[in-house]
């Protein structure tokens, strides 16, 4: 898309649906006594559905699901005509002109089935031209609506164009494909120049062409009659129509000049460019009826082309001085037809749902059904006998060589189912089981903590008895403080500690069990690719390959697996698609054709599966001859392989018995910590107990014992001499006295 201009998103038009009147299938009672010899009034229910179905599909919802109901509808139509093949049936169907609203009344199946067809082709245009186009997924929702629509009347037009109302007369019928299959054009385009995608510029312009030319023959057909009358209803189509002629026209052009720039054309890109600026003048002035979005699209590439002549232009006339030829004699570009109607598929098991008049079946349809069902059965016997042949021959020839015991060398072991689910469990608690190591730590902790507490009370339960024991020979006085509560608290004691004994003993088996399995439970925990990475395997040193290829080895086992599985897939496929393949009711729906014919196109997928399974058996001799050989080579590696094999399964054994215990240790773990907690309290209340009345009564005992110990002497100061006769001077005097002070007294004080 080129930068400055956006292509917006035009308004699509939609096909008005037809309206109907109220029918009955009541009818049918007498052509089911005469078809089919029933009793018909064993067939009220069905009768009452198909009358509810056709009343639910006059007013369908705007979306998916009224497409379905109407389909779905239709298939009932389709089936029950070809029951009743080939006379009419006499129900009068009215119906109303689409765009007159004329009445017209008509009898038989035909007229009911080309409505329903035409208004299923009208619900699809109306959700593409009614959806938003926005992104990508939007523009292909509306692109494939559009085919859709052409699909449906493609298949009117070649199965069930007759005399009916003119509104589906082959002429109008023509006009809506145009209009359906040029709107579903105009998608792609927008896609394209939306940048999705990366198309070219010549395919855009191409793309463009092919709107303009749809657009031209709608054009046309609503300016001549009978389709006029959609015109003179509808007088914004034409207009519409016309203003995008051109529109894309100049888109054409526009990017067919692109293209030529690309290819150095510049003399025929200022050419493209005038044309697609002149056929934008030819729009002139927009309706307004047409809307505000039509007028600005106009102007803006108007603009563009504008911007982009003038460049072009100027470069030529500056740089490369080509010669412009006229581009009034440019033929048009030639268009792309990229879309095509959606095959219609008349009896779509996918929207059909049940058959409700599945009890009435032709004999034809019978007499084909079983040629068919034993048509399936010899194929089937004769292919399942050939694989049971082959797989028998396969089977003796693996356990011959022992090889189905042997693990390929280099490859990682196949994790079992239940060590998947295991290993699901446990990482799905990863976090709990990273926080089972720190919780154990914390239940051991506790355990000790409780276990220095109580030797700390027993060990002052000692000292209790030792000091009272004493005191009482020393002093043979009872203390105020009682001691009646002791024993109590010495029996709470011995009671914790057998508590604590216990436990201890079960939280060292706790611990060896954790122990045991935290490694395995860590794997289990983690990502499955270390686990993976973490199982016994074979390698080069354990196995060294003698003279053999190892890469070619296990290509050969990778090849006998692949044969194998591919071999069970395409059996399966064929039950599976001969189980469901229906063909009473496509035989029902073919009545009138050749049963042979009907049959083997029923029969050709079966076969294509057979010869694939045939060409997979086939393959089974080559492939065993060069196991053979490469077999001869690996005799140690056989050896290696088998005792790898036997640690790969006790590993996996002790990994499922690990991932089994894990809820019982979290639970003991938990419940380990859940006790401590408590008997860590009630230990610290006895010890603040025995603290309490042990520190009183060792402190009036030190009381006691202050006041029966005996008294001690006062300490006197020694007494000075009495200094008598003649005085001595105050220096002899000072002297003598300190050498009395210096000398020792002769008696303890």
């Amino acid at each position: 898309m080129a930068a400055g201009w956006e292509c917006p998103s035009l308004p699509m038009l939609g096909l008005p649906s037809k309206d109907t009147a109220r029918a009955s299938f009541l009818a049918l009672k007498p052509m089911i006594s005469a078809y089919y010899e029933e009793n018909p009034d064993n067939f009220h229910d069905e009768i009452r559905q198909l009358d509810m179905l056709r009343e639910s599909c006059g007013k369908p919802s705007k979306d998916y699901n009224g497409v379905n109901l109407l389909r779905r509808y239709y298939s009932q139509l389709h089936l029950m005509r070809a029951r009743f093949h080939p006379g009419p049936i006499p129900i009068d169907f009215a119906w109303k002109d689409a765009f007159t609203g004329a009445d017209y009344v008509q009898e038989g199946l035909p007229i009911e089935q080309a409505s329903v067809l035409y208004n299923i082709a009208a619900l699809h245009s109306q959700l593409g031209s009614y959806g938003r186009r926005d992104g990508e997924q939007e523009m292909k929702e509306a692109c494939t609506h559009f085919q859709c629509a052409a699909g449906a009347l493609s298949y009117l037009n070649e199965h069930l164009m007759m005399n009916h109302s003119k509104d589906i007369s082959p002429e109008f019928i023509a006009l809506y494909k145009n209009i359906t299959l040029g709107q579903a054009q105009e998608c792609l385009v927008e896609k394209s120049l939306k940048g999705i995608g990366r198309v070219k510029n010549l395919t855009i312009a191409r793309l463009a062409a092919r709107v303009t030319e749809y657009y031209t023959m709608v054009s046309k057909a609503l300016e001549t009659d009978p389709c006029n009358v959609v015109a003179k209803k509808n007088k914004d189509w034409n207009k519409l129509l016309k203003m995008k002629i051109h529109y894309f026209q100049a888109i054409a052009y526009l990017y067919q000049a692109q293209s030529c720039e690309e290819l150095e054309k510049h003399g025929d890109t200022v050419a493209y460019e005038q044309a697609a600026q002149r056929t934008l003048q030819a729009v002139g002035k927009v309706p307004k009826s047409l809307g505000e979005v039509v007028r600005e699209a106009v102007a803006n590439l108007g603009q563009h082309v504008g911007e982009k002549l003038q460049s072009s232009k100027k470069q030529n006339d500056q740089v490369y001085h080509e010669a412009v030829p006229d581009s009034s004699n440019f033929l048009p570009v030639s268009g792309a037809d990229i879309v095509k109607p959606m095959e219609y598929i008349p009896a779509d098991p996918k929207i059909i749902g049940s058959d409700i008049l599945s009890r009435l079946i032709p004999m034809r349809a019978h007499e084909g059904a079983s040629i068919f069902s034993e048509e399936k059965s010899r194929l089937l016997r004769s292919i399942t006998s050939s694989v049971q042949s082959k797989d028998d021959e396969l089977k003796q020839y693996m356990k011959s060589l022992n090889i189905e015991e042997m693990n390929l060398l280099l490859k990682p072991p196949e994790i079992p189912a239940e060590v998947r689910r295991q290993h699901e469990l446990a990482s799905s608690k990863s976090q709990s089981v990273k926080k089972m190591r720190t919780d154990l730590n914390e239940l051991m902790s506790l355990s000790g903590k409780v276990g220095d507490i109580l030797t700390t009370v027993a060990v002052a339960r000692q000292r209790e008895k030792e000091e009272t024991r004493a005191f009482k020979s020393k002093f043979g006085s009872v203390l105020s403080v009682s001691d009646d509560a002791l024993p109590s608290l010495w029996k709470d004691l011995e009671v914790l500690r057998k508590y604590h004994d216990d436990a201890s003993k079960s939280n060292k088996e706790l611990k060896a069990t954790f122990d045991q399995h935290y490694h395995n439970l860590m794997l289990l925990s983690g990502p499955l690719a270390a686990l993976e990475a973490s199982l016994p395997k074979l390698t080069l040193l354990d196995a060294p390959p003698e003279e053999s290829d190892s890469e070619r080895w296990q290509t050969l086992m990778t090849k006998v697996q692949e044969m194998k599985t591919q071999r069970l897939t395409l059996l399966a496929r064929l039950h599976e698609g001969m189980d469901k393949d229906d063909v009473t009711r496509v035989l029902i729906g073919h009545i009138g054709s050749d049963m042979d014919v009907v049959i083997e196109e029923h029969m050709r997928p079966h076969r294509d599966c057979v010869e694939l399974i045939r060409q997979n058996l086939s393959a089974q001799d080559k492939i065993l001859a060069a196991v053979t050989e490469a077999n001869a080579k690996q005799a140690k590696t056989r050896q290696a392989s088998q005792d790898i094999h036997k640690r790969q399964e006790d590993t996996f054994k002790s990994l499922i018995n690990s991932g089994g215990n894990l809820n019982f240790l979290m639970e003991k773990i938990s419940e380990g910590l859940e006790f401590y907690t408590r008997l860590s309290g009630s230990v610290a209340k006895l010890q603040g107990k025995v603290e309490a009345i042990c520190g009183k009564r060792r402190m009036e005992r030190t009381n006691v014992e202050k006041e029966n110990a005996p008294a001690e002497l006062p300490l006197r100061p020694p007494k000075k001499p009495e200094l008598r006769g003649a005085s001595l001077p105050a220096s002899q005097v000072d002297q003598q006295s300190q050498n009395q002070l210096d000398q020792p007294p002769s008696q303890p004080l």
